[in-house]
């Protein structure tokens, strides 16, 4: 493969070359907060809030294996492996005893969810923004279906993706994404535009990354389905939670985050009115001051 990482920092972790932006901070931050993007998404997801949080926050986010600008090496892109990569980069960028704060949005909520469980040691805080949820009903609606459908098997859903990559340019893509995720695209601003659709321009070269999209799909529908088992994990965070979720969330319904809320009642739950599956995106400055107000108020 050639390479990928022309931007940002990169770190070699568990055999993949990961790639990383540190977004910087206070001299003395009151934590570490580590982004994680969901699925399609990138540490670029995260450019518009960070400006917000920085005065008070060391902020870093990872591209998960399949994503952005990280090189794979000879591991897999689902859930499970990222949860065990992002594992691996928070020993990498720790330091001290800085309080730990994570941030995940839709996959990378699930995979933020999943560290909390499994190494909550120094953790302080989880925020879900639009997290991939478990379906409001036990039996997902046809959409759903389909899209699990079109996943389920390996070589139809790389099939799938490619024909997307192929079929779209760069600015499309980005656009059709915006599209799908945000309820007003044409709000969002220009250079935010730009920078994912420069990072489109380059995956557009790296055809053998269509597989990792399908892995990840395919991981994410697959824990889903076992709605008993991904409440569990929900519920089991050991650390107070912020939920975020857009009103408007044409991916994981807005339906799901109600459910969650009222199962997990000691979390803060914030919906983004009129707004769809990225917050961080749509309403940076909002959504920084819904998790500035809730870090004040865990903090004591």
């Amino acid at each position: 493969m050639t390479d990928l990482s022309s931007a940002g920092q990169v770190v070699d972790l568990l055999g993949a070359r990961v790639h990383w932006a540190d977004f910087g901070g206070p001299a003395e931050p009151e934590a570490l907060c580590v982004m994680v993007h969901g699925l399609g998404g990138a540490t670029v997801n995260w450019e518009s809030l960070v400006g917000h949080l920085t005065d008070r926050l060391r902020c870093v986010a990872l591209d998960l294996v399949g994503f952005g600008r990280t090189e794979p090496g000879d591991r897999r892109g689902g859930v499970l492996e990222n949860t065990e990569l992002l594992a691996a980069f928070v020993e990498h960028v720790r330091a001290g005893d800085l309080p730990l704060l994570l941030v995940g949005n839709s996959m990378g909520g699930l995979i933020t969810a999943r560290y909390a469980v499994t190494a909550p040691e120094g953790l302080a805080g989880v925020v879900l923004l639009d997290p991939a949820l478990p379906p409001p009903r036990p039996v997902p609606g046809p959409g759903a279906l389909a899209a699990a459908g079109v996943y389920a098997v390996p070589a139809v859903g790389a099939a799938f993706s490619g024909a997307r990559r192929r079929l779209r340019t760069p600015e499309q893509s980005v656009l059709d994404t915006l599209r799908l995720c945000t309820t007003e695209p044409r709000a969002i601003a220009p250079e935010v535009i730009e920078r994912h659709v420069d990072l489109a321009q380059v995956r557009l070269e790296h055809p053998e990354l269509d597989r990792y999209y399908s892995d990840a799909a395919r991981s994410v529908f697959g824990l889903l389905a076992r709605r008993d088992d991904a409440d569990a994990v929900y519920a089991a965070i050991p650390v107070p939670v912020l939920l975020v979720h857009g009103t408007h969330d044409r991916l994981v319904p807005f339906a799901s985050a109600r459910r969650a809320a009222r199962l997990n009642p000691g979390w803060r739950f914030r919906p983004a009115g009129g707004r769809g599956h990225l917050p961080m995106i749509e309403e940076p400055r909002w959504l920084a001051t819904q998790l500035r107000t809730w870090w004040d108020d865990i903090r004591g």
